[in-house]
C-alpha cells in the first residue's frame, strides 16, 4: 500500500456546535473539553471529555454544545482509503460494519490513550502549519494514529463477540445441566454436546465459572443423590449406578467427602 495516496485525510479543531450535516470523508470525532450532545441519524449520545466517536459518511449528525468551552477535534479519512485500510489490516467484514451503521460508534479507549492522541494530533497538526513536518510525514502521521484508533474498535467488536457466543454456549450447557439424565453422563460426553475439545473448554467453564466443570458436575450429583437417600427406597448400589459411578465405594467415597457422612449416615439422618 502507497500511504503517500491517502490525500483524503486530515484533522482540524472546532470550538462551536454545528447544525445537521454530514461530511464527504468518514469521520472521528475527539471531545477534548466540555461535553456535547451529538444526535447521529435518530441516535442521540452525550460525549464528554475522554470519548471518541466514529461516523461514516452516510450519517448526518448534529452537534450540541450542552456546556460553555467545549471543544472538539475531527480526523478524517475518506470511504475509499478506509476500506484500504481494513482490507490491508484487518477485514471487509469489519469495513462493511463501519459503514453500515448510522449512529454513534464510540471506540474504547482509555483516558491516558486519549491523552497521548490528543498531544500527537495537536504536535502533528502545529508542525505542518509551520513546516517543521512535509506532507509525507503529516500524513503517514495521521495513519498512523487512524490505524490504532481502528484496531482498538475491532479489538473491541472481536473479543466481545467471541465472549457473546461463549456465554451463549456455556448458558445452554447451564440448562442441559439442570437434567440429572444429562449430568449424570461422563464427562466427555457432556462436553462432546460444546464441539470442544476437553483441556479447552474446561478452561473457558473455569474463567466464566470459577470451577472446573467436574467439580460443577459432582455438586449437582451430591444435590441430587441427597434428593435420592432422602425422598426414594434406592439401594446405594441404585443410586451409585444413578448418578453415573462405577461402584458404590466410589460413590461414597465422593459424597463422604463432600459433606463429612457416608450415604447411609445421610440418610438415617435425615428420614
Amino acid at each position: 500500500m502507497d500511504i503517500l495516496n491517502f490525500n483524503e485525510i486530515s484533522t482540524v479543531m472546532h470550538y462551536l456546535g454545528s447544525k445537521k450535516h454530514s461530511h464527504q470523508n468518514c469521520e472521528f470525532l475527539f471531545i477534548l473539553s466540555g461535553a456535547i450532545n451529538n444526535q447521529a441519524g435518530t441516535d442521540v449520545t452525550l460525549l464528554s471529555v475522554g470519548d471518541i466517536c466514529f461516523m461514516n459518511t452516510n450519517c448526518d449528525h448534529v452537534l450540541d454544545y450542552s456546556e460553555h468551552q467545549a471543544c472538539h477535534r475531527d480526523l478524517f479519512i475518506s470511504t475509499e482509503n478506509l476500506k484500504e485500510v481494513c482490507l490491508t489490516f484487518f477485514d471487509e467484514h469489519f469495513f462493511n460494519y463501519l459503514m453500515q451503521k448510522d449512529k454513534n460508534m464510540l471506540i474504547p479507549i482509555t483516558a491516558e490513550h486519549f491523552r497521548a492522541l490528543t498531544t500527537r494530533l495537536n504536535e502533528i497538526e502545529i508542525n505542518y502549519k509551520y513546516n517543521k513536518i512535509d506532507q509525507e510525514f503529516y500524513i503517514k502521521s495521521l495513519f498512523s494514529i487512524i490505524i490504532e484508533l481502528l484496531g482498538s474498535l475491532y479489538y473491541s467488536l472481536n473479543i466481545n463477540e467471541k465472549t457473546t457466543k461463549t456465554n451463549e454456549m456455556i448458558l445452554s450447557l447451564l440448562h442441559k445441566l439442570n437434567d440429572p439424565n444429562f449430568f449424570t453422563l461422563p464427562i466427555p460426553d457432556i462436553i462432546q454436546e460444546t464441539n470442544y475439545s476437553h483441556s479447552h473448554f474446561d478452561l473457558i467453564f473455569k474463567k466464566e465459572m470459577g470451577c472446573s466443570l467436574k467439580k460443577y458436575i459432582t455438586s449437582l450429583k451430591i444435590n441430587y443423590a441427597k434428593e435420592l437417600l432422602t425422598q426414594s427406597t434406592l439401594s446405594l448400589s441404585d443410586i451409585a449406578h444413578k448418578l453415573g459411578y462405577d461402584s458404590q465405594s466410589h460413590f461414597t467415597q465422593i459424597f463422604k467427602r463432600a459433606t463429612n457422612l457416608s450415604p447411609h449416615e445421610y440418610r438415617n439422618m435425615h428420614q
